[in-house]
């Protein structure tokens, strides 16, 4: 019997919640005995998380790699990852892509070498909606990279039409929602949320300014002084961990903002369930951030960055807030236990269980690649 093969491509240097997702995404599939899995891909966490039998290839470069100026330049590094597609003869490629100009090398590789390739990737914005540096060239350069692929795989709903704005009308755009893992009991009877005494917040998240906004944390509890006493929690590390620190000692906070670094799950779920009053999401942009599924679950009140990817879910607007203004965020934390709506906030949570469960997550995968492979099938025919 023909096993149905996948190699799943990931050139990250950082082994972040994208990488995080493609594993999960692999392993499940690797768990069906038709399907064969492998992996071509550099960053090291991959090997720890994949399971043991799927084929994982390391890539000696990077997406950051500026091959142009390195020995053997870009051609030869398609070339590789080329030799590593024949050997593995898939039926399907999926180039998982942190961002567009991520995972280039993969989809031109793909498509010189003949094989049917697909692109997973969680964001459908480009980099003038993400302020992103040199965007405008950049932006230019993605008008050719999003052709490259013959389908797509996105998060949600609401990024998947943002990728349509980029792509062609024969590249299919599927969705495979990001599973909260709720492998832990919720806790019993309704959310609470304080309505007065000191505040316990918690700010989870890799600690990337230009993404996750922590630099707005020491304007925010200026903004609340004299009005709630409060203490931050971060959990998390990052790039931008010594500025933060540097942040709060300037402002003499080291006892109001505590930085934790990152806690596994162990930890890190009773630490929110049972010393955390709310969970704060300050990003400028996100594709779905799995902590707020994971909060929702907990029965844990929370206040988010007023985002587009709130369009797929029915989040009120006083837990919404512009992510620029401290002073904003701050009025949203003192309203906040005069307008606590229970009742939204379990409409919310219970449509939240129903879409993000691993039931659902299972179905979508199932049909997602049923329907890649047919195409690759179709493909191979042709």
């Amino acid at each position: 019997m023909h096993l149905k093969t996948i190699l799943f491509y990931n050139d990250s240097e950082v082994f972040g919640g994208h990488e995080i997702m493609t594993y999960r995404i692999m392993n499940s599939l690797a768990a069906n005995p038709d399907m064969r899995v492998a992996g071509l891909c550099h960053a090291t966490g991959f090997k720890s998380h994949l399971a043991p039998e799927i084929e994982l290839r390391g890539l000696p470069f990077h997406t950051k790699t500026l091959s142009p100026f390195m020995p053997g330049g870009l051609n030869s590094q398609i070339g590789h990852i080329r030799q590593q597609i024949a050997d593995i003869a898939p039926d399907l490629l999926v180039v998982s892509q942190g961002y567009a100009e991520s995972g280039v090398r993969g989809l031109l590789a793909g498509l010189r070498g003949g094989v049917r390739t697909c692109s997973y990737i969680p964001f459908g914005n480009n980099n003038t909606e993400l302020n992103n540096r040199f965007a405008l060239p950049r932006d230019l350069l993605c008008k050719l990279i999003y052709r490259l692929p013959g389908a797509y795989i996105t998060i949600s709903p609401y990024q998947a039409r943002l990728l349509a704005r980029f792509t062609r009308a024969d590249q299919a755009i599927h969705v495979i929602g990001n599973p909260a893992d709720f492998d832990f009991a919720p806790p019993e009877g309704e959310v609470r949320f304080p309505d007065d005494g000191p505040l316990e917040i918690a700010v989870v998240g890799r600690l990337v300014f230009k993404q996750k906004n922590q630099g707005v944390l020491v304007p925010l509890v200026q903004a609340l002084a004299g009005r709630r006493a409060v203490r931050i929690h971060v959990v998390g590390d990052g790039p931008d961990r010594e500025q933060l620190a540097g942040e709060i000692r300037a402002a003499g906070l080291e006892e109001t903002i505590i930085l934790h670094g990152w806690m596994q799950k162990p930890q890190l779920v009773p630490f929110l369930s049972e010393q955390v009053d709310l969970l704060l999401i300050p990003s400028l942009y996100e594709g779905l951030p799995l902590i707020l599924l994971e909060t929702l679950h907990l029965n844990k009140p929370f206040l988010i960055s007023d985002l587009g990817l709130l369009e797929d879910y029915p989040v009120p607007a006083e837990w919404r807030f512009d992510p620029r203004q401290p002073r904003q965020i701050a009025e949203r934390i003192l309203a906040l236990g005069a307008s606590f709506d229970r009742v939204a906030y379990r409409r919310l949570r219970d449509e939240v269980t129903a879409r993000h469960g691993m039931d659902r997550f299972r179905a979508d995968l199932a049909r997602v690649f049923d329907d890649l492979l047919a195409w690759a099938r179709d493909h191979r025919r042709s």
